[in-house]
């Protein structure tokens, strides 16, 4: 039985398919001008495309992130994989790349996006059976992707559900479980910032280690009033993260004093039509104006107009901001 292959530096063309059920373990030279390996795996020199696994691989098999295509028929006959991890770099996937891989039964895709394939990617793996794990709100992009949409069992693994009991300095982060695979989850929390995509390089809460599907939730406090943040739930495991879809929320805040009040601040009885504003105030939905008696006017934006009464008297105009939480 063939247990190694050695490709020299002097070899700069492979025929497609020239490994095909081939269960030896490449190794290529390491000053070949066109080829590389790594763990006994055929790639092109700068490992951006995955060429040939050798059919001895077993259990998990875990793309690298600097492979960007995996090439056709490079997974053929790896009978004995049964979960394949392929990270979001990859955008695409030769035909029959999986074929053949009969004990295929979890396929966990990084990539928000699908790779374009056709149905012959994935000849013979039981797609009734065989579990499509998707990133956080990829799952309908998925269901209606050419050979994709052919998985009966497309799931995410970790929902962010809505945010909830927000004030002007914290909010309940929401979470959800949805899947644990054969991997166990060594941790599982929820990532946030105030730009959008967040990671667990930004901030992050972690909970810890979980078994079961389930919901969890987290308080957030200290934050800053007015300000929108970014939220995903998430979980770890050996084949890497799972992030999920993200939210967004946005504390409360209360209107900020308003400032001066311009317009004619001495009138006569009966004069009509008179205009007074004040600059826009910061947080505010909308306005409330207070005349005094005799002076008859409504507005809700920062701006009013006025008719004096000839029974008007002297007195005050004052104006606040206001929102749903509360008056400036």
């Amino acid at each position: 039985v063939l247990t190694s292959v050695s490709i020299p530096q002097t070899v700069t063309i492979i025929s497609g398919a020239a490994f095909n059920n081939c269960s030896a373990q490449i190794n290529v030279d390491e000053n070949n001008t066109v080829y590389s390996s790594r763990d006994g795996v055929l790639y092109n020199k700068t490992q951006t495309t995955l060429i040939q696994v050798p059919i001895s691989k077993t259990g998990n098999y875990n793309i690298p992130e600097t492979v960007t295509s995996v090439g056709f028929s490079s997974f053929l006959n790896c009978k004995n994989i049964t979960s394949v991890f392929i990270p979001q770099t990859v955008s695409s996937i030769g035909a029959n790349a999986f074929g053949g891989c009969i004990n295929l039964n979890t396929i966990r895709i990084q990539t928000l996006t699908p790779p374009v394939i056709t149905d012959a990617v994935f000849q013979n793996v039981n797609t009734e059976t065989c579990m499509l794990l998707v990133s956080g709100g990829a799952a309908d992009v998925y269901k209606a992707a050419t050979g994709w949409k052919n998985f009966k069992n497309i799931v995410e693994a970790v929902s962010t559900n809505a945010v909830t009991s927000v004030t002007f300095t914290s909010a309940l982060l929401n979470g959800e479980i949805l899947h644990i695979g054969l991997a166990p989850v060594t941790s599982y929390g929820f990532c946030w910032n105030t730009t959008g995509s967040p990671t667990i390089a930004d901030n992050k809460i972690e909970k810890g280690t979980i078994s079961t599907i389930g919901t969890f939730n987290h308080t957030l406090s200290n934050l800053t009033e007015g300000t929108t943040y970014y939220v995903r739930a998430y979980t770890i495991d050996s084949l890497g993260i799972q992030y999920a879809k993200q939210v967004s929320f946005t504390t409360q805040s209360i209107p900020d004093a308003a400032g001066l009040i311009t317009g004619n601040t001495t009138v006569c009885q009966g004069q009509q039509n008179l205009t007074y504003s004040v600059p826009a105030v910061k947080n505010a939905t909308s306005y409330i104006w207070t005349l005094p008696t005799g002076a008859i006017g409504t507005s809700t934006t920062n701006s009013i107009t006025v008719n004096y009464e000839k029974s008007a008297v002297s007195g005050m105009i004052t104006v606040k901001g206001h929102n749903e939480y509360n008056d400036g």
